[in-house]
């Protein structure tokens, strides 16, 4: 078995690999909560799978799925940490974390979504809409 998928540029290679990767992650992740009395998180442990192998196989609807979950951690996460009701949390007063740490918390992750987002866009031209007939 290959450890990376059949593209033609490496640089896709290890990118499918990092979100296969992080799909198997969070798999494991949402089945663990799930079996600690979370159910919701067995409806997310149930479909991540489906889209790790969906970008393997790169399967468009995969990429399209990839994209919108990256899309919505580019944007959504950080604009969590500086939400209005923050303050009744008691995260802004005299003692909380200064707003230098809370821009830095989601950064590693705004950055790595990006970078996949372009890789994504990037290369679109490799991934199918279908198997097409077999040879």
């Amino acid at each position: 078995m290959k450890l990376l998928p059949s593209t033609r540029s490496r640089l896709l290679s290890w990118t499918l690999f990092a979100l296969v990767l992080a799909c198997a992650w969070y798999t494991v992740r949402g089945m663990q909560l799930a079996i600690a009395g979370q159910p919701r998180w067995l409806f997310a442990a149930s479909l991540l799978p489906l889209l790790g192998i969906g970008l393997w196989l790169r399967q468009h609807i995969a990429r399209i799925l990839a994209l919108i979950i990256l899309w919505f951690v580019a944007v959504v996460v950080p604009l969590v940490m500086f939400n209005p009701f923050a303050a009744l949390d008691g995260v802004y007063g005299p003692s909380s974390t200064p707003p230098g740490q809370i821009i830095l918390q989601p950064l590693p992750w705004v950055v790595a979504s990006f970078f996949a987002i372009h890789i994504l866009g990037k290369y679109k031209h490799e991934f199918r809409w279908w198997r097409g007939p077999a040879a």
